[in-house]
């Protein structure tokens, strides 16, 4: 289940049945064209819970691989990296300063 979040640019901290991305991200217009960020930000979080869950990695690690196929899924789509990861970095000040309401009581803290 994907869920919309104000909270979070994105994570997968709900026991392995949620990850939550940040509602400002939802669509983005990059050259004229509006283009979907869920399925990036989706293979980032299911990679690396996968990695850490699964093969016991490192978080450092895990996240590194992670990122490497976010910004190959993100090329594949015909997206420039830069411009995507401006757009990112543009709404991360204001999502971790933003007071988290609501937390799940299942909410998984490992990294």
């Amino acid at each position: 289940m994907i869920s919309i979040s104000p909270t979070l640019l994105a994570t997968a901290k709900m026991a392995g049945r949620f990850i939550s991305i940040a509602i400002c991200l939802a669509l983005w217009i990059w050259k004229s064209a509006k283009v979907r960020l869920a399925p990036f930000l989706l293979t980032h979080e299911i990679v690396e819970k996968a990695l850490l869950d699964e093969l016991g990695l490192h978080y450092l690690h895990a996240h590194q691989i992670a990122l490497r196929a976010e910004r190959d899924a993100v090329k594949a789509a015909g997206v420039g990296w830069s411009a995507y990861q401006a757009v990112n970095k543009k709404n991360e000040k204001p999502i971790s300063e933003e007071k988290l309401k609501k937390i799940p009581k299942d909410l998984d803290l490992t990294p």
